[in-house]
């Protein structure tokens, strides 16, 4: 139990225990906390090899909680640990590949000389010298974030075959063979003496191999050819040197990055759709190939891509927005200020005389702010959270929940600050906006926001009003151009556009759509527009009908196969050609009675 009046500062440590079957909190010295411990109130700092795991945020907010919540909290804690599994590893680019291209031999030369010695360097060398390998139709291309150098070998000699006679070197009437044998194609004229009087046939002036590698890093000695891809971080010019040498060593990799490709509404099959995470990453540690490719090497874990991608393909493997609510679910948060931010600067702050001894707080450590969306913001006001500050000053979504909040509530309970200002804002107090008895189910990233949304849109007046949002959109639909065919829906994958097969009605969901614009670009009768906005008003949360026609059904069978828009623009179709008209009745049958038609016409 926690002493009726815990003294800040304390060397006791609050420490989370299981015994017989139930979770307890008590009361330990650092220094005797028991290796059985699920998990002590402590900084990362203080984490030893075989104890158990510290908890930054349980210290952090042990004055501000009673014992029965700091219980609570503890629980919370340890489930988020359990919860939230990532890989992390070690990755030493002194053994990864490096393509060191020159013009100029002498400079590739000493380079190597120099530092050759400190990485895995491979010399390319685009001027004929016979201290490096003839090299012809060098092609760069770049796949799965690493540069791939695809060229052709010059390979005269088969190593296997040479008895290391000599004789095509005192043949020579240039002197083109050094000892090696080496041809210095310099002198070499291609009289093919070498190759006509070799006894064991070793020589092929003519033989090339194909050749194609991929390199960690690309480095030009020489200024970069404009045609080469771009990729920060991996390609390195003569003035980058500083910088490429700073990326060699063993550096710790964090998997902080989940990518679902099934829910990502870009269609790599297409080449098109939703490009929020790849357009905003600073780091441009994200690459679109055939699909999205997470450059873990170039990732900072800044957690700016999760905040934007609306659908929830990215997610944030440290802390998952599932995880999350489940975590914020089980906290007595009412009438609280939060403070969110990184452990390093929160351990900094706990130091500082404006840190409170007391009061309605709670310091929650986020190693990524950034990552928090529109979501998991208001969700800390459904859980009666009074102010959200974070130490950040790059999340994407704050701009629009101040926004929004300014629309329903009348003033923003978001700040984004640095450490030195946290104290400023820090001691301003508000009244909570409300407190909801428990969290929506976490269904995915947009269902949950549209549920949530909903529930506070409700309770303060359902005011309308738009918002300018590139990961919000309404779609539009000509009538008079749809068919029906329902191309659009193939990928929808947030379900935004669905049909309704019992009334052969195409559905749309607003609060679902994310802005993608592959509906519109799919769409064959260009009947479809998309408005990129949130739009909040009554029929953003509903399923409002596009469009609905009435089934045709087969003329022998009785199934229903298609909608009388679509059978008519295939009747109109076929007849503008002049052709097929004998078979336009064939149009009345469905697939498998058309074929029954056709046999028996031709008996």
């Amino acid at each position: 139990m926690m002493p009726k009046t815990w003294e800040f500062g304390t060397l006791k440590r609050p420490v989370l225990l299981k015994e017989q079957g139930k979770y307890i909190l008590s009361w330990i010295e650092k220094k005797e906390i028991p290796a059985k411990a699920l998990l002590f109130g402590g900084f990362s700092k203080e984490a030893t090899a075989y104890g158990p795991p510290p908890s930054p945020t349980l210290l952090l907010n042990t004055s501000f909680f009673d014992s029965e919540n700091l219980l609570l909290l503890a629980e919370a804690e340890k489930n988020r640990l359990e919860e939230n599994v990532f890989k992390s590893y070690f990755q030493d680019t002194r053994e990864k590949p490096v393509a060191v291209i020159s013009k100029r031999p002498q400079v590739l030369k000493h380079f190597l000389d120099v530092y050759g010695g400190l990485f895995q360097a491979k010399p390319f060398c685009l001027t004929k010298d016979p201290a490096f390998p003839v090299i012809e139709e060098l092609a760069i291309t770049l796949k799965n974030g690493k540069y791939c150098l695809s060229y052709l070998l010059w390979s005269p000699l088969q190593e296997e075959k040479c008895s290391l006679c000599g004789l095509c070197g005192r043949l020579c009437p240039q002197e083109a063979i050094l000892a090696g044998p080496v041809i210095d194609l310099r002198r070499c004229d291609f009289c093919r003496k070498c190759e006509k009087e070799c006894p064991e046939k070793a020589l092929d002036l003519s033989r090339y191999e194909k050749i194609a590698e991929e390199f960690h890093f690309l480095l030009f000695l020489e200024e970069i050819p404009p045609e080469i891809p771009q990729k920060r971080g991996r390609l390195y010019g003569p003035e980058e040197l500083e910088e490429f040498f700073s990326r060699l060593g063993n550096f710790e990799i964090t998997e902080t990055l989940r990518f679902r490709e099934d829910i990502c509404q870009f269609i790599s099959r297409f080449g098109f759709g939703c490009r929020l995470c790849f357009e905003n990453c600073p780091q441009k540690a994200l690459e679109i190939e055939e699909g999205l490719v997470i450059d873990q090497f170039l990732c900072e874990d800044c957690g700016l891509c999760v905040g934007l991608c609306p659908t929830g393909a990215l997610d944030y493997t440290p802390f998952e927005e599932r995880s999350f609510v489940s975590y914020l679910n089980k906290l007595p948060l009412e009438g609280r200020t939060v403070v969110v931010g990184r452990e390093e600067e929160l351990w900094q702050f706990f130091w500082n005389r404006l840190f409170p001894e007391k009061g309605n707080f709670f310091f929650l450590t986020h190693e990524a702010p950034d990552a928090l969306g529109l979501a998991q913001l208001f969700s800390f006001l459904a859980k009666g959270v009074t102010k959200v500050i974070l130490l950040s000053t790059q999340n994407y979504n704050l701009k629009a929940a101040c926004e929004i909040a300014s629309h329903l509530f009348k003033r923003e309970p978001f700040k984004a600050v640095s450490l030195e200002k946290l104290g400023q804002e820090l001691y301003s107090h508000e009244d909570p906006f409300f407190c909801l008895p428990e969290l929506p189910s976490y269904q995915g990233r947009r269902l949950y926001l549209k549920t949530l949304l909903y529930k506070i849109w409700e309770k303060f007046g359902k005011p309308h009003f738009d918002l300018a949002r590139e990961d919000f959109g309404w779609v539009e639909l000509d009538i008079k151009k749809c068919t029906l065919c329902l191309a659009c829906l193939n990928e929808c994958r947030q379900n935004a556009l669905s049909a309704d097969a019992e009334n052969f009605a195409l559905i749309f969901e607003p609060a679902l759509c994310v802005a993608c614009g592959v509906c519109e670009k799919i769409c064959p009768e260009k009947a479809l527009r998309l408005r990129k906005g949130l739009f909040l008003r009554e029929d953003f949360f509903k399923k409002l009908v596009l469009a609905q026609d009435e089934p045709v059904l087969c003329r022998r069978c009785g199934k229903v196969f298609g909608t009388k828009k679509s059978q008519e623009r295939v009747r109109q179709s076929l007849f503008s050609l002049g052709r097929f008209t004998e078979i336009l009745s064939l149009l009345d049958y469905c697939e498998d009675c058309r074929v029954k038609e056709i046999f028996e016409k031709a008996e």
